[in-house]
């Protein structure tokens, strides 16, 4: 992943905390987690680019925000491509240009 180019999935993420937190601006990342059913200090490090969340969890994450199905599938195959490129990374680099 680029500097310039952020991921589907955090993007999302970003956008729609964001659109609430407009909404409402004492809405909280704790908040938001609350929402998500999730941690609040999971989503804080799946947001703050420190942890890629499991696929497991983003599956919760589509379904408490009812993402329509063309929504959840970038959502979910963001998370699997990058889990992908980290892996082929870890194995060599040089088949990858992602960090």
């Amino acid at each position: 992943m680029s500097e310039s180019e952020e991921l589907y999935y955090l993007e999302f993420l970003k956008k729609e905390f964001n659109r609430r937190k407009d909404g409402n601006s004492l809405y909280s990342l704790r908040a938001f987690a609350l929402n998500l059913d999730i941690d609040s200090s999971l989503l804080s490090k799946i947001m703050n680019e420190k942890l890629l969340p499991t696929l497991d969890t983003a599956d919760k994450i589509c379904k408490s925000l009812k993402l329509d199905h063309k929504q959840a599938k970038l959502f979910m195959t963001s998370i699997a491509d990058e889990k992908a490129c980290i892996e082929l990374h870890r194995l060599n680099p040089d088949y990858t240009d992602c960090d």
